[in-house]
């Protein structure tokens, strides 16, 4: 098919084409090579990876590495074992949003230090809860990070356990691309004080329950905020659904954290009154 409009213009037609309706990609993928170079890269832009042997993920493994480095942007991987984690995450260096559903060694963190993500949701194991952070945020992972989702899972035997900002979470204060923070309301409830007081490049500070049951525990979570700390950055939220809401926001840019940008400019309008921190998701 000989084009008809000039190259740049036909192929942002095309890739717009793909993305805002993927089930149109197999028939673009037919019209003739040019379209079919432009179009299938976006197949792969979002992985989401809980089963290694299913075929879209096989038949990208067989791509070369340019392709991979170009088409693979936002990935959400979910795993029992970490081997293949990690001989995942290697082959695409051009992540830019990342979500690592699972524990995480040494070994895994060290092949993710190549990779430079703009946002990243990982766990927090509650068993080093201190150590954790000044061992961990440091690294060159973190560099580039504006999006921050950190989560922990404790066990019951370490729900006493408490984050301390002098032992170890200061080091977000050195994240200097950090604009957005979100941290699961045990450690919030921990360290959301000094974290206002100290991270100034912070736009949005959410404090996040991650389940639609704990509503009320969300609730008097933010009414007894304004007497520990008074910002118009922070939000308390109630989540449910992570997956299918990360995959929207990479998709459409519809996600939590536009969410809470929306609720907090209409606090700063007087929309909200400026005591209220709950939004109910």
């Amino acid at each position: 098919m000989d084009p008809v409009l000039p190259p740049e213009i036909e192929q942002e037609i095309f890739e717009t084409a793909a993305t805002r309706e993927r089930s149109v990609i197999p028939t673009l993928l037919r019209v003739c090579h040019r379209v079919h170079d432009w179009v299938e890269p976006i197949l792969y832009r979002v992985l989401v990876i809980s089963d290694f042997d299913f075929p879209a993920l096989a038949a990208l493994q067989s791509k070369p590495p340019t392709f991979k480095e170009r088409a693979v942007r936002h990935v959400y991987i979910e795993y029992d074992g970490e081997s293949a984690a990690q001989e995942l995450l290697s082959e695409f260096p051009g992540i830019e949003s990342l979500v690592i559903n699972g524990h995480h060694t040494q070994e895994l963190l060290q092949v993710m230090d190549a990779l430079r993500p703009s946002r990243l949701n990982i766990w927090v194991p509650g068993t080093s809860i201190s150590r954790w952070p000044a061992a961990t945020l440091s690294r060159p992972l973190f560099f580039r990070v504006t999006h921050l989702d950190l989560y922990r899972d404790p066990e019951p035997e370490d729900d006493d356990r408490q984050a301390s900002w002098e032992e170890g979470w200061s080091t977000l204060a050195s994240l200097s691309a950090l604009t957005h923070l979100c941290l699961d309301h045990s450690l919030a409830r921990d360290i959301i004080r000094p974290i206002v007081e100290n991270c100034i490049s912070l736009k949005v500070m959410i404090a996040a329950f991650w389940s639609f049951h704990r509503g009320e525990e969300a609730a008097k979570f933010a009414q007894e905020l304004p007497s520990t700390v008074r910002d118009v950055r922070v939000v308390v939220m109630t989540m449910a659904e992570f997956k299918e809401d990360w995959e929207r926001g990479v998709r459409v840019g519809q996600d939590f954290w536009t969410r809470a940008e929306r609720f907090l400019e209409r606090r700063r309008q007087g929309d909200i009154e400026s005591s209220t921190y709950l939004l109910e998701d």
